[in-house]
């Protein structure tokens, strides 16, 4: 039996180096991948200084304004925790509820993560989260 994999469009946030850094041709190699996957509605970026504080605020900034993302590029690890910690503190649930001026219903909030590491970006969940494997039509 063949699995159907459901396309859902791609609202990303990235907390992304200052200009001219080190870091910003993968970030554009990333923003160039992930949209040739035919995947992304809109990617959001925030130029951030690469430091876990910086990312945090630069994640709940995007967070608050664009309530539609619902997935998250962090491409270093100070990014990453940076990141994660807003999602953990704000929750993607909780900033659309607030934004939007709708009740929060609970204190708890799932802010389920996955880590995409060298060893394991090549296993097949990781790689459907990333791109995009419709079945012929």
């Amino acid at each position: 039996m063949k699995k159907k994999i459901i396309s859902t469009a791609l609202s990303i946030a990235m907390a992304a180096s200052l200009a001219g850094c080190a870091a910003a041709p993968e970030e554009q190699g990333f923003c160039d991948a992930i949209s040739e996957s035919g995947r992304v509605s809109q990617i959001y970026t925030v130029n951030c200084v690469s430091t876990e504080e910086s990312a945090y605020e630069g994640t709940t900034e995007l967070l608050t304004e664009h309530p539609e993302i619902n997935t998250i590029a962090a491409l270093n690890e100070f990014m990453s925790l940076g990141s994660g910690y807003a999602v953990r503190d704000l929750g993607v649930e909780a900033a659309y509820n607030v934004v939007n001026g709708h009740p929060l219903h609970s204190d708890h909030i799932d802010t389920t993560t996955t880590y995409v590491s060298v060893s394991n970006m090549y296993e097949p969940d990781i790689q459907r989260m990333i791109f995009r494997f419709d079945e012929p039509s």
